[in-house]
């Protein structure tokens, strides 16, 4: 094969690779999800998610009553049934049709099991009773038959601007079994109800993510799994959290779980509300429990700022890329975005100025990059001849093209180390913009919600990677990829393999982000206007004629002198050691 078929199949090998890549991590086809996610009936009740539900040992009917807690952020109601949280609104935040945004609804259900000599108590099960406390905290207190003071209690305290509700947990008068079989659980089962627009986005972004405290490392279940998945843990965690993208409902030990079973149930019905079953199962050290113990409950949006001082590496929640891309979203971006919330109230704004920060920093590269291009186009009619020559030898055209550009003082170190550092920024900022939750339902001209796809144009049929929708703004980020290579290519004639490749990677990009969130496919357009500005700056300042004339010299002058071959350079250098 000829240089410019090797470049063909390359470039259709790398447009597989892009496309696979962002289908994997796109929605999934709607077209029957629902039929590839049914179980059979006799499935469903021995599932793993069956069997936490039933462990939990809730009456049929209600008996308890409904007390709110509330504060400036959001609303908690606890129940008298159990003893735990019932339902938590958050008051800054809509739902995707409006509604308020119930993070934790009512099929919410949280107990415990505790195994005692006399039998095993499950508090889901139990009755308790309403106590106010000072410095406004709220006690339920379940209390055992008997002469003795015997009681499971829970005291509650909320403060004021803040997504966390401590839970002080105490079992008094109870001889728990020591036995490691029998040590207490508390069990937690969530109905995770779609909280965004596109239900299957929603259900591929929800999942569950836990802290392995003997190990220091957060993890989380695959998403992406159309069956009920199960995970056992014998190791201690510190903390489990049910996460949807923006939001997250999660609890923290001071004294880490001894065990932990996490469960992950895809929806089984055609309910589109309905995204997730998930259910943990954490097992408690019965001597802590008996001396008092503090659980920790977080019911709010994925903010660095709200998860932070929660619990160890809590703030992980809200996903900011592999380990070198996080901490500089950590460090440089986050904080960077903060103090720009201070002058600008639209992130789109906020995001137009980091773009053009990051655009400034690369400017010494982007100008190297510039002259290099300068100084091929001198070398072009040479390339040329070169191509025809050795046009049956592809590899022997590439060495005699590197040997040309190298006595001409061409090096590919800048343009290799400017598109290296802007793979980082790319990907870094791609996250950023992916799970911020600034861009949730901000509007900019005919997209009504940044955080999705805009839907201007619908089918009343799937095609594959597009889904049921064109978008629009995908449509233009993609268009505008097209640019830089037809500025670069209009002055020269182009083979029909180099052509095509100029346009099948924007083609690529666009059915692989189709279903991307607006403010992506805004990022990767304005990035790509912004990342022209500098080249038509340099097209007006810097004069390419000088630069070319003294490529053709240096050329000139490298041709004349007679360099030895490295072995008469080597004998030379040995002649010169030698004494005399």
């Amino acid at each position: 094969m000829t240089k410019q078929q090797n470049q063909f199949v390359g470039w259709a090998l790398l447009s597989m690779l892009i496309l696979g890549y962002f289908h994997y991590f796109s929605p999934a086809p709607q077209e029957n999800e629902s039929q590839n996610t049914k179980t059979p009936p006799q499935a469903l009740v021995n599932s793993a998610i069956s069997q936490l539900k039933n462990k939990l040992h809730a009456p049929s009917a209600p008996q308890g009553n409904d007390i709110l807690l509330e504060n400036n952020v959001m609303k908690v109601t606890l129940s008298t049934q159990g003893g735990h949280v019932k339902q938590v609104a958050l008051k800054n935040y809509k739902n995707y049709d409006g509604s308020p945004l119930i993070v934790v609804n009512e099929a919410n259900r949280i107990g415990m099991s505790l195994t005692t000599q006399e039998g095993t108590i499950h508090t889901q099960a139990c009755v308790f009773e309403a106590l106010k406390e000072q410095n406004d905290k709220l006690s339920l207190i379940y209390r055992l038959p008997g002469k003795q003071e015997r009681y499971i209690k829970h005291t509650f305290s909320l403060d004021q601007d803040s997504y966390r509700l401590d839970c002080h947990v105490e079992v008094k008068g109870i001889n728990l079994s020591t036995l490691p079989k029998d040590h207490p659980v508390l069990i937690w089962y969530q109905e995770m109800r779609r909280l965004e627009k596109d239900p299957i986005l929603s259900r591929k972004e929800t999942t569950l993510y836990y802290y392995q405290a003997d190990r220091n490392k957060v993890t989380y279940l695959s998403a992406n799994n159309t069956k009920e998945q199960e995970q056992k843990l014998e190791t201690p965690t510190g903390w489990v959290s049910a996460n949807q993208k923006f939001f997250s409902s999660g609890v923290a030990s001071a004294t880490p779980f001894k065990e932990t079973v996490l469960i992950s149930n895809p929806a089984q019905d055609d309910n589109e509300d309905l995204i997730k079953e998930l259910g943990m199962q954490l097992t408690l050290d019965p001597a802590t429990l008996q001396k008092g113990t503090l659980l920790t409950f977080y019911f709010g949006p994925n903010q660095y700022d709200c998860l932070q001082n929660i619990a160890p590496k809590f703030d992980e929640n809200y996903y900011l890329g592999i380990t070198p891309l996080r901490q500089i979203n950590k460090y440089i971006i986050l904080p960077a975005t903060k103090y720009l919330e201070g002058y600008f109230n639209h992130y789109l704004l906020i995001l137009l100025v980091l773009l053009i920060i990051l655009t400034l920093l690369q400017l010494p590269l982007t100008y190297q990059t510039y002259l290099l291009e300068i100084k091929q186009k001198a070398l072009e009619p040479m390339i040329a001849k070169i191509k025809e020559q050795y046009q049956d030898d592809p590899l022997q055209s590439q060495i005699k093209e590197g040997q040309l550009k190298t006595k001409a003082g061409i090096s590919l170190a800048g343009t290799f180390l400017s598109a290296l550092l802007q793979l980082p920024i790319f990907f870094t900022i791609m996250n950023f913009v992916k799970y911020n939750i600034g861009f949730r339902q901000e509007s900019f001209l005919w997209m009504e919600d940044l955080s999705t796809y805009d839907s201007v144009i619908h089918f009343s049929f799937r095609l594959p990677f597009l889904g049921s929708h064109i978008s629009v703004i995908a449509l233009l980020a993609s268009f505008v990829m097209l640019i830089p290579s037809w500025l670069k290519t209009r002055h020269k004639s182009s083979s029909p393999e180099e052509k095509m490749m100029q346009y099948a990677v924007p083609l690529v990009f666009f059915f692989a982000l189709n279903s991307y969130s607006s403010a992506f496919n805004l990022y990767r357009m304005i990035s790509q206007i912004i990342t022209l500005v500098p080249k038509f700056f340099f097209r007006l300042t810097v004069k390419e004629e000088p630069i070319r004339q003294a490529v053709l010299a240096r050329l000139a002058q490298k041709e004349t002198v007679t360099t030895p071959p490295r072995a008469q350079k080597r004998f030379a250098k040995r002649q010169k050691k030698k004494p005399t």
